[in-house]
């Protein structure tokens, strides 16, 4: 599920080991906890209401656009997602 979840709705701007300009993927289960991922993804714009300081330091590394995360997965989606790309990743070379 997390590899359909990636391929479908995160691939296009994240791949899990380039850096497109918005950020490789690679390590996100070890730098942002589960309950954070789940905020980003699903609903940026609350956070950056909130003055997030870790948004707030995303978007000084990758820069603002136009774009922000708002989807709509459940908890369960999006720990498949994160275990996808810990495991994905852990098989990297």
């Amino acid at each position: 599920k997390g590899r359909e979840i990636m391929n479908s709705n995160c691939a296009a701007c994240h791949k899990a080991n380039i850096d497109l300009g918005s950020g490789a993927l690679r390590g996100i289960d070890k730098n942002y906890n589960a309950a954070f991922l789940m905020d980003y993804i699903n609903n940026e714009d609350s956070l950056i209401k909130v003055n997030n300081s870790v948004v707030k330091q995303l978007h000084e590394k990758y820069g603002e656009n136009d774009y922000k995360h708002k989807n709509e997965f459940t908890k369960e989606e999006i720990e498949s997602l994160i275990y996808y790309l810990a495991t994905y990743q852990n098989n990297l070379k």
